[in-house]
């Protein structure tokens, strides 16, 4: 598995390989625009497989959201999933000097222990945080904690 910089053309081979969660024109749209230089990588396997894109948007300096979008196949294998995860995140944290670095899921959502797994800890429940009025939870990974 390699990681290198985002590049637009990765996001296109993405959504034609088949994601982890629905396809839409506005998640297409919405990570064109978050695209800066050094916040978001690709992870992939030979020429053209990609397997995950992720980032850290940033709020102010030294503080960010943390996401990753999966390929269809990558949720098969949750080490592999572990591995990308971590060295995509650890790198844009050391890259752009993040100190903390932050996530939210669904309160009920499996992912909160794979969340755990890869280094983040729990912060709290966002009550009626999501448009459906369900809960999330907030994790944070601190870069004393890496």
């Amino acid at each position: 598995m390699k990681i290198s910089p985002f590049q637009p053309c990765h996001l296109k081979w993405l959504f034609k390989q088949g994601l982890f969660v629905e396809p839409s024109e506005t998640l297409y749209n919405d990570i064109l625009q978050r695209a800066k230089p050094g916040e978001i990588y690709t992870a992939y396997e030979g020429v053209a497989t990609v397997r995950a894109i992720g980032g850290i948007c940033s709020y102010w300096q030294g503080v960010g959201e943390a996401w990753v979008l999966y390929d269809k196949d990558l949720k098969r294998n949750l080490r592999k999933s572990f591995e990308v995860t971590k060295i995509m995140l650890l790198r844009i944290m050391k890259d752009k000097n993040f100190h903390r670095v932050q996530t939210t899921c669904k309160a009920d959502d499996k992912r909160c222990k794979f969340l755990e797994h890869i280094g983040f800890n729990f912060q709290g429940l966002l009550p009626k945080y999501n448009p459906d009025k369900t809960d999330s939870v907030m994790y944070e990974l601190l870069e004393e904690n890496i």
